[in-house]
């Protein structure tokens, strides 16, 4: 059975094979839709990564947070259309900024 799925693309026809294949212009323009392309605005607008720390070097903080709090977190940066990275620098540059 294992053979038979390895020699499954082989006996498809040259004409099934070249249908599926995109061109690397076809891929790139896809490429080019995806980043490019503007996320529906959400109810609740998302904390936005300051510009600074995109161009700094970085480092890994690693956390420990209960499961609740987790599954909370998630939920927020759904609704909020980010990442969770995005989320936690937005929240830690907004605390810093209020300090100085």
């Amino acid at each position: 059975m294992a053979k038979k799925s390895l020699l499954s693309g082989k006996l498809q026809s040259e004409k099934a094979k070249a249908s599926t294949e995109l061109s690397p212009e076809q891929v790139e323009q896809a490429f080019q839709q995806l980043t490019t392309a503007k996320a529906t605005p959400s109810v609740i607008e998302p904390l936005m990564m300051p510009e600074k720390a995109a161009d700094e070097p970085k480092t890994r903080l690693s956390i420990d947070i209960p499961k609740d709090m987790h599954r909370k977190l998630k939920k927020k940066i759904v609704d909020t259309d980010q990442t969770i990275m995005q989320y936690v620098v937005a929240l830690i540059d907004k605390d810093l900024q209020e300090i100085s």
